[in-house]
């Protein structure tokens, strides 16, 4: 879903009004706020697979690092409850500044991973023979549940995530209309293997079809 990226997970409940307990996407500072629309990945069967937030604040205690929040479309346990474990996506027009800061902080500490090359070349498994990617031996991108996605593009630098750009295995003949970003994340990745070249991810339901 382009213009779109993953900002946090939904990782409990705390009450009957349908708060929940939310941390921040891998690598990013707690990017959601009061107002701002979200799409919830996987989607959930009678549930709204977009939903506003309404109430945005700071967990204190054995909580602390994560964020309070509330949704318009969520007011009852029951509902909260099947959306746990989802993911809060936001377009990126939304978060633009906060994402400029986080690029700023990165490279002030050098801690960010920009492309796929040097990814692979910082694992002590890493093969030599990996140095960039390559037409005449393409990556390819599975996923664990789903199996072949199709032949990764390109990796894309974005101001807080590097993405996987990966045409859809049955809809090469459409182009990069057709492809899929896939945030190139520690908790989405499973595997790579240098040798097969292929990059094994589990993605939430959903994502593959937004």
């Amino acid at each position: 879903m382009r213009g779109w990226m993953d900002a946090a997970t939904l990782t409990r409940t705390l009450n009957l009004q349908g708060r929940f307990l939310a941390r921040a996407a891998e690598g990013l500072p707690f990017l959601l706020r009061e107002g701002m629309e979200c799409a919830l990945v996987p989607p959930v069967a009678d549930l709204p697979r977009r939903v506003t937030i309404t109430e945005v604040e700071a967990a204190q205690g054995k909580y602390e690092g994560r964020y309070r929040l509330s949704f318009a479309e969520v007011d009852a346990m029951d509902r909260a409850e099947l959306l746990v474990g989802c993911h809060c996506l936001v377009r990126e027009s939304e978060v633009e500044g906060e994402l400029e800061d986080c690029v700023a902080r990165a490279a002030a500490e050098e801690a960010s991973v920009t492309n796929l090359v040097r990814f692979l070349a910082a694992r002590p498994e890493a093969s030599d023979e990996v140095t960039a990617l390559d037409e005449e031996e393409p990556w390819t991108v599975v996923d664990a549940q789903l199996g072949p996605i199709g032949p990764l593009l390109r990796v894309e630098e974005r101001p807080a995530q590097s993405l996987l750009v990966v045409a859809r295995a049955t809809e090469e003949d459409k182009g990069e209309d057709a492809a899929v970003l896939i945030p190139f994340v520690d908790e989405l990745v499973e595997s790579i293997d240098d040798v097969a070249r292929t990059i094994v991810v589990r993605v939430p339901a959903g994502l593959l079809d937004l």
